[in-house]
């Protein structure tokens, strides 16, 4: 009897101290190093990736954006906070904007994992996970790899085929691109 009470007393004290050890309290100071795009539509029960053709019905698109982060995180406080996202129209988009417009307005900003993120890790402060764009007034700190979704919110009132680069840009200057293939809008 007194080696099964010690038995599930020594669990106890090794299954705290492994959640202690392994506790998302501790996130890595790290940083981007590359930022990858994907477009999906979003038309259905659940998101597809485009078939090899690239066609979307335009009020269905939707960016993956991915990040590569130095030590490989899942998520990381961010050395150099995220400043501003943009997207950018390689071709032209609608009247009015023709091909290197910034259409970042058209899209909105949806996290991969709609839950509360760590804003800082020094204090434990939280913050509910926000559904816009990063600006140097709300510069994005903590960041998941598995990044977040542009949704095209505002399409182009008639079909068009067009390529998209999204540029991330950095409080420390630096900015990282991606860009689709051509997509058609129809």
């Amino acid at each position: 009897m007194i080696i099964k009470q010690f038995t599930i007393i020594l669990s106890a004290i090794l299954l705290t101290l492994s959640a202690t050890a392994c506790g998302y309290d501790e996130i890595a100071t790290d940083s981007v190093t590359e930022i990858r795009i994907a477009p999906f539509d979003n038309a259905g029960e659940l998101p597809k990736s485009l078939d090899a053709d690239g066609r979307c019905c335009r009020q269905s698109l939707m960016l993956w954006i991915s990040f590569r982060l130095t030590d490989y995180a899942d998520l990381a406080h961010l050395a150099s906070p995220m400043v501003r996202m943009q997207v950018i129209a390689l071709s032209d988009f609608d009247e009015g904007l023709p091909a290197g417009s910034d259409i970042t307005s058209r899209f909105m900003l949806h996290p991969v994992r709609p839950e509360i993120s760590m804003t800082d890790p020094d204090t434990h402060t939280y913050e509910p996970v926000r559904f816009s764009m990063p600006s140097e007034q709300e510069p994005l700190h903590t960041i998941y790899q598995e990044g977040a979704y542009l949704m095209l919110v505002s399409p182009p009132a008639e079909p068009v085929k067009c390529r998209f680069t999204v540029v991330a840009t950095f409080a420390d200057g630096t900015s990282l691109s991606a860009t689709t293939g051509e997509i058609d809008l129809f």
